[in-house]
């Protein structure tokens, strides 16, 4: 395999090589056009040898080859160091946390990006480190306390930062309020630390957070605290800026424009964008023919089975009749995908959606409720802000600097009789009367974080019954466009969900001239390549394009992988529905344990995977909080 010289840009900004195999690229679209040949390949090729008689030929004409190749690949390197962009390094960030509390050899750090601009094209990565030392100076450790022993009549602590308390399973020696319990060579003592309190903490800042204090506020509770992960808000809502476009990485459409709450954000905050159009697309097979007539007869008689499977879904639901997936209802009304025209067909409607295979999808609890209520549109966001400034905006309205942390992670929390307390990864603690979690159903699967005490069996066996499905992105910029104008580019292949959606960046109502392309994966598909290198994932991209244009298109200039499935904060898109799990299980889910409640899109069981639906889960278990907070629970 050769270097063909793109590069593969991360949302950090960094960048990196990735290799694919050699395409000698056309020196313009106009050559690239002359070439009316089927497979347009590079003008050379190897030549194999077999006589066995004629080695010494053989070896030099070899020799003469791989001296070609180098010298190709030194004059493509020259060309693009000519051209090429060298990265400089961003602002420094602020100062980290000692990672001591007490004692000597303490150590913070801080870090710089390089991203102003990010090396382009064979660019010189940034010189020296993108990380900075220095020491710290501490108060000396304390040793004379072991806390873990209980209080007893007449004990006194023998830390004057400790005194008796009972945390909910008999008095023990504490630290406290103002003071934190940490341990040095063995030794545990009480250390000043920097604790809030407040009378709800909200963790987590995407949509359902800032609208959970949103609805805080307007109930005249102002002592609130939002604690976020990530350095901004937004959760899965979230863009990038990338060769001068800003593209949505996660949340990209508001569906249903009919009373939808994200619909009157985006026209209360003039947010940009465009109706799509489903049916502006053409289907082309492995080979590259144009298959959209055959691709329309598949999806022609899918359309019946469909109008069977919306039928039962009512009736189960109104009779409370037996579940069974969307896969069986729809071969009861006479559809069994066969050909790769119908697999394609079935992928459209259905895994781009739901962002899982029809075999997984319960029938009863999937029903699209939110084109019922708020009929049909789908609003893709194009707007220089990002989706995301629909959740910024909003808390502009009423956050202020005490009630956001951003950065921090939450690793523990403990559900107290009275009270929740919220450990942070960098030590600190926080207290309140009640907490808000609206963290992804797949933080909590990956049990990221430590509850005390323990979930219930029946708690965690609900949580980990559901379902939050991975979606990935591939987005590719090319020195020119060679795909169709179409808004869609249906791909059918023989292998069902292999890259079956291509949306067209280039599209005149999208970014036209920016010669972008994005290929979608689901479900299956997306955990297959998670065993694979970001480059091969271009590489296997770029497959199927080849399959579909032709051998002779052009390697990208640079792309851009998402992976959500990946991200600590999290572990996945959104949420689908699986058979098996019924309305009780979700009232598991999603019901408080103490004082510690729960929200986020899997939370609402009529919209789950859509952002209004942690709009609504946001609003409701806030409520919840401000009736216990008002009338008690």
């Amino acid at each position: 395999m050769e270097n063909t010289g793109y590069e593969l840009e991360h949302p950090n900004g960094e960048a990196q090589q990735a290799s694919s195999t050699i395409n000698v690229p056309y020196n313009s679209q106009e050559d690239f056009e002359k070439d009316t040949t089927k497979e347009k390949t590079a003008p050379w090729k190897n030549t194999c040898l077999t006589a066995c008689l004629v080695v010494t030929v053989a070896l030099l004409i070899a020799a003469l080859a791989a001296f070609g190749v180098v010298l190709w690949r030194l004059v493509e390197q020259e060309n693009n160091t000519s051209t090429g962009v060298n990265g400089n390094w961003g602002e420094w960030g602020d100062w980290g946390e000692c990672n001591k509390t007490c004692g000597d050899g303490g150590v913070r750090n801080r870090s710089r990006s390089c991203s102003d601009p990010s090396p382009e094209h064979g660019g010189d990565a940034c010189p020296g480190s993108g990380v900075e030392h220095k020491t710290c100076t501490l108060p000396n450790c304390s040793t004379e306390l072991d806390l873990g022993e209980a209080c007893k009549p007449g004990y006194t602590c023998g830390d004057p930062n400790a005194e008796c308390r009972d945390d909910g399973d008999g008095e023990k020696c504490t630290c406290k309020v103002t003071f934190v319990q940490k341990q040095f060579n063995n030794v545990q003592a009480c250390t000043e630390t920097t604790t809030r309190t407040a009378s709800v903490l909200i963790l987590g800042g995407g949509m359902a957070g800032v609208m959970a204090a949103k609805t805080l506020h307007e109930a005249g509770i102002t002592d609130y605290i939002i604690i976020e992960a990530q350095p901004r808000l937004g959760g899965r809502i979230s863009d990038i800026k990338w060769n001068g476009y800003t593209l949505e990485q996660g949340a990209t459409w508001i569906h249903g424009l009919d009373g939808n709450p994200m619909w009157d954000l985006a026209q209360k905050y003039n947010l940009s964008g465009f109706i799509t159009d489903y049916e502006d697309y053409i289907a082309r097979d492995a080979n590259g023919n144009d298959v959209t007539e055959e691709f329309d007869l598949a999806y022609e008689r899918l359309l019946p089975a469909q109008e069977f499977e919306y039928d039962l879904t009512i009736d189960k639901l109104e009779n409370n009749s037996s579940d069974i997936t969307k896969k069986v209802a729809l071969r009861l009304g006479g559809w069994s995908a066969k050909s790769s025209y119908d697999y394609a067909a079935q992928y459209y409607d259905y895994d781009y959606d739901y962002a899982e295979d029809i075999d997984i999808l319960s029938l009863r609890y999937n029903l699209l409720n939110t084109y019922e209520d708020f009929g049909d549109g789908d609003y893709h966001v194009l707007d220089s802000r990002g989706y995301r400034h629909l959740v910024q905006a909003t808390a502009d309205e009423f956050l202020n600097g005490t009630n956001l942390m951003l950065n921090k992670t939450v690793s523990k929390v403990d559900t107290l009789p009275n009270r929740v307390r919220v450990t942070l990864q960098s030590g600190e603690k926080l207290e309140a009367s009640y907490a808000i979690m609206t963290f992804s159903i797949g933080v909590l699967q990956n049990e990221l974080i430590t509850f005390e005490p323990p979930l219930s069996s029946k708690k965690n066996e609900a949580i980990h019954s559901f379902q939050l499905s991975p979606y990935k992105r591939t987005v590719l910029k090319f020195p020119y466009a060679f795909w169709d104008e179409n808004e869609f580019i249906v791909h059918t292949p023989e292998t069902p969900g292999h890259y079956v959606i291509w949306e067209n960046y280039n599209h005149a109502k999208i970014y036209p001239g920016s010669n972008i392309i994005m290929s979608t994966l689901t479900g299956d598909e997306v955990r297959r390549v998670a065993l694979l290198t970001e480059a091969e994932i271009v590489a296997e991209n770029m497959g199927v394009l080849r399959s579909m244009y032709g051998a002779g298109i052009p390697d990208p200039e640079s792309a851009l992988i998402s992976s959500w499935e990946d991200n600590p904060t999290t572990m996945g898109a959104y949420s689908s529905w699986p058979i098996g799990f019924n309305s009780d299980d979700h009232d598991v889910m999603r019901s408080p344990i103490r004082n510690l409640h729960f929200a986020g899109e899997h939370n609402n069981a009529r919209y789950n995977g859509c952002t209004h639906a942690g709009y609504f889960s946001g609003v409701e278990t806030a409520t919840q909080v401000v009736q216990c907070i008002e009338y008690g629970c």
